[in-house]
């Protein structure tokens, strides 16, 4: 893929009540320094005592299309939770992750959530990362009134009438339009392709795309895939015979790298837009360099960022894992285990629906995502950013700050 360097303002207009109120190229300005969820402040030499525990339940993809995503889930949550720990645990209490595999489908969240809402213990619940997924297990997370933190993206959410979810990414809606806007209105494309996966994720993001489009007067071809296939040169040569001259990919990790190949070896070469799944380690592993250079990226997590609360958590993950080097699926979950140990201290009690009504009052609590703040919609996450690969490493362009209604 092209390297593509032309850097310009954009002006976007965020749907979905959120607007957007500042951006930059360079990173964003630091956050007070990290303040850990556990008790205390520092860990005794001799190690905290615990009066009991607190379980909170992680949904997984550990087996499924993608295993790598699963390993870095359990890394992220065992990490934060040791971290918590040694800071005096939660209502000092030990906070224990009990992660369980839901091979990164529906059928799977769907037997993990009735598990862990069968278990008086589980207080909280963590995930799943897919919005088919999430779509369902809602209606069992609302009826058992189990709060969860999902980094799953669709703004399908919004129409579930179920207060018993948040969110600590930045939605479709957001991400999508400001992919399209980017592809328009600062690299000066005439037509854009749209390839959207058959599923939830896809469908929502598709009714943002199309309005964006239909607002900035461009063109476009747009083609929805089945996911799970080996070859999508078909609907490639199609988006190119059509004249698209830019594309925007959004769907899932392992149809990307398909798709990306395919694209290389017809000799596609076109700016190209998609989400997080373009820098995680699933689609690197996948690609050759070649393949990966190029690509821009709207993403929720900045590693790169000179926020101090990333730079504790990239310290604190190569203490613990010297031979892996953290993805933004370990930042997520990271995240989670964070918000969800806040949320149970301000609550006071480790109780359902004590941790749901604490989560709707979060406010400014720091992460690696940035702060975190509950918004009305019950989304937490409110940045934004522009990356380009260069080769398989991830540069940011320009970051953005939503406002909060």
């Amino acid at each position: 893929m092209k390297q593509l360097n032309k850097v310009v303002t954009i002006i976007v207009s965020v749907m979905l009540a959120i607007a957007i109120v500042g951006c930059s190229t360079a990173a964003p300005a630091p956050a007070e320094p990290p303040k850990p969820a556990g008790d205390s402040q520092a860990p005794s030499t001799s190690g905290p005592t615990f009066d009991g525990e607190i379980y909170v339940g992680v949904t997984a993809g550990i087996t499924g299309d993608a295993p790598l995503e699963g390993e870095a889930m359990t890394r992220a949550v065992t990490l934060a939770s040791e971290i918590i720990n040694g800071q005096g645990g939660v209502l000092g209490k030990k906070l224990v992750p009990v992660i369980e595999d839901d091979s990164y489908t529906p059928e799977g969240a769907i037997t993990v959530a009735n598990k862990f809402i069968a278990d008086e213990k589980i207080v909280a619940m963590a995930g799943p990362g897919r919005s088919s997924s999430f779509m369902a297990i809602s209606d069992l997370i609302k009826e058992a009134g189990m709060p969860i933190v999902t980094p799953a993206t669709s703004t399908t959410f919004y129409k579930l009438d179920n207060p018993y979810w948040f969110r600590d990414r930045t939605t479709d809606g957001v991400s999508t339009n400001i992919a399209t806007r980017f592809l328009v209105e600062e690299l000066g494309l005439k037509k854009i392709g749209v390839m959207l996966t058959n599923d939830d994720a896809g469908l929502a993001a598709r009714a943002v795309i199309e309005s964006t489009l239909k607002e900035l007067g461009v063109d476009h071809e747009i083609i929805v895939y089945n996911g799970g296939e080996i070859d999508y040169s078909g609907q490639v040569l199609q988006l190119r015979d059509a004249g698209a001259d830019g594309l925007v990919l959004w769907g899932h990790t392992v149809d990307y790298a398909v798709i990306c190949r395919n694209m290389y070896q017809l000799g596609y070469d076109v700016p190209t837009v998609g989400n997080t799944g373009f820098m995680s380690a699933t689609f690197l592993d996948l690609v050759d360099d070649e393949v990966a250079d190029g690509l821009y990226v709207v993403t929720d997590i900045n590693l790169e960022s000179e926020d101090p609360y990333v730079k504790y958590f990239l310290d604190e993950y190569s203490k613990r894992y010297p031979d892996v080097k953290p993805d933004v699926v370990d930042a997520i979950h990271f995240a989670h285990m964070f918000l969800i140990a806040d949320a149970i201290k301000r609550a006071g009690v480790a109780e359902r629906q004590a941790i749901a009504d604490a989560l709707k009052e979060t406010r400014d609590v720091p992460s690696v995502l940035g702060p975190l703040t509950c918004a009305k919609n019950q989304d937490c996450a409110h940045t934004a950013t522009v990356f380009q690969n260069e080769g398989k490493v991830a540069h940011a362009i320009k970051t953005f700050t939503l406002e909060v209604e």
